[in-house]
């Protein structure tokens, strides 16, 4: 089995000039594509605008405000203003990410969450991108920047998307670990060994710092991956023979019982929509932006 840590290549800083471009816009929405490689970490950092981050292909991790969460195509990640965030890349990623300044727009999330993403959203962000930069398109494209905000404000959960990390404690290390391999096999006696603790001091401190017991935690984690790698089109024997499982059906049972129905049924009902493919061999045609003043009156602009 291959895993996120095994492949991690780097940890990485976003550029200063990325984060000085975020940061100065001065506008409302920002529309800011983005790829990354398969394996990078993105060093903790935080922005003075609220980001959503959708990956329109590959899966990620993000780790913010004492936890983790994971997203696939039809996840979108909420991230509000100010809160430190970092992100691994677990695939090849090309991300839409938006930029909102909540001073300017309302009502939108003040927690990180995870939302789904409906078909709406995904062509709302694909068409925005699309648009060449040019006055011609400026009306339509403040037109498209204020729906999606729409869209984030009133986004549904996307299932279990949350998972405790014990930001500061005892058990922050091993959970990073644990993270990176939702597959591994080690038990509680194997992991207190690890770090050095009695079975039942491991057990306590999982209790303690993140309010789930350890097999709670692993199998909330387990889920969480399951339903990443299902939303990307994976068999349900695959995602489970990868999880550690025996058998796709000890794996079924366990998804049942968080989820409330199997994982077939489940990806059922979630199954992804199909996305338009990047321009210019995947790379970013450009960026739309939403003016700070005047909206939603004001018009709009494309930048290259």
């Amino acid at each position: 089995m291959t895993t996120c840590s095994e492949n991690r290549s780097a940890s990485v800083h976003p550029s200063p000039e990325r984060l000085a471009r975020i940061e100065n816009t001065g506008n409302a929405v920002l529309l800011f594509p983005s790829t990354l490689p398969r394996g990078l970490r993105g060093k903790p950092h935080r922005h003075g605008l609220g980001q959503l981050i959708f990956p329109k292909s590959g899966r990620y991790q993000v780790f913010a405000a004492g936890g983790v969460w994971t997203g696939s195509p039809r996840q979108a990640m909420w991230i509000p203003p100010g809160v430190e965030h970092g992100v691994q890349a677990m695939d090849d990623l090309f991300v839409h990410n938006v930029y909102v300044s909540t001073r300017h727009v309302g009502g939108l999330p003040t927690d990180c969450r995870v939302l789904e993403v409906t078909p709406l959203l995904q062509e709302l962000l694909a068409h925005g991108l699309s648009l060449p930069a040019s006055a011609d398109h400026a009306e339509e494209l403040q037109r498209i920047l204020l729906v999606i905000t729409d869209q984030i404000r009133h986004g549904g959960p996307a299932g279990v998307g949350h998972l405790p990390m014990a930001e500061g404690g005892r058990l922050h290390p091993l959970l990073v670990q644990l993270a990176e391999d939702p597959g591994d096999a080690g038990g509680l006696e194997h992991w207190a060994g690890r770090i050095n603790v009695s079975p039942r001091t491991l057990a306590r401190l999982f209790v303690q710092e993140t309010g789930l017991t350890f097999r709670e935690w692993r199998q909330r984690l387990r889920v969480m991956e399951a339903m990443s790698r299902l939303r990307s089109g994976q068999s349900v024997l695959q995602v489970a023979m990868d999880l550690g499982y025996d058998s796709q059906s000890a794996f079924a049972v366990m998804f049942r019982r968080i989820m409330g129905s199997s994982p077939s049924q489940w990806r059922a009902g979630a199954a992804p929509q199909g996305l338009r493919p990047p321009g210019r061999g995947g790379e970013a045609m450009g960026d739309g932006v939403l003016p700070s003043t005047g909206a939603p009156q004001g018009a709009g602009r494309r930048m290259g």
